[in-house]
């Protein structure tokens, strides 16, 4: 009896093992697979320029990380570069890092623009852009 109980637990073991697995892989790198697909733009160092961004379709869920290494209050503005719609503007201590959520706001699709900007005029730190296709995962 001992034996036939080991053989049928080794056998559905190994029948769980086959069974294929349904996962959605996820476009950002260096992190774990999760229930959404996200894009990300990660760790971007500051500059005077800024940058810029393209949203696809169904990806309008943002996340932004600011880090603000420098002396003075550093200004961040994202906007559609197609209609000039600020879509949000936020303010940084000086050595200070800020979460930007979506706050249940998606943004629309097409090419955004992120500027910063600080009154000494010195950028110092970085950013992180995460596109979701879920509102939940852009919390």
């Amino acid at each position: 009896m001992k034996r036939s109980k080991i053989y049928l637990l080794a056998i559905l073991a190994l029948g769980i093992a086959l069974q294929p697995l349904e996962v959605k892989a996820s476009k950002v790198h260096n992190t774990a697979v999760s229930h959404h697909t996200k894009i990300a733009i990660q760790k971007t160092p500051l500059v005077s320029s800024g940058g810029n961004f393209d949203v696809p379709a169904g990806y309008g869920w943002l996340k932004v990380w600011i880090r603000n290494s420098g002396h003075t209050i550093l200004t961040v503005n994202v906007r559609m570069a197609s209609t000039n719609k600020p879509y949000l503007s936020y303010q940084v201590p000086a050595g200070k890092q800020l979460i930007i959520p979506n706050y249940g706001k998606a943004t629309g699709i097409g090419l955004h623009v992120i500027n910063f900007s600080s009154k000494d005029g010195v950028l110092s730190g970085s950013y992180s852009i995460r596109m979701t296709d879920s509102p939940s995962a852009s919390k």
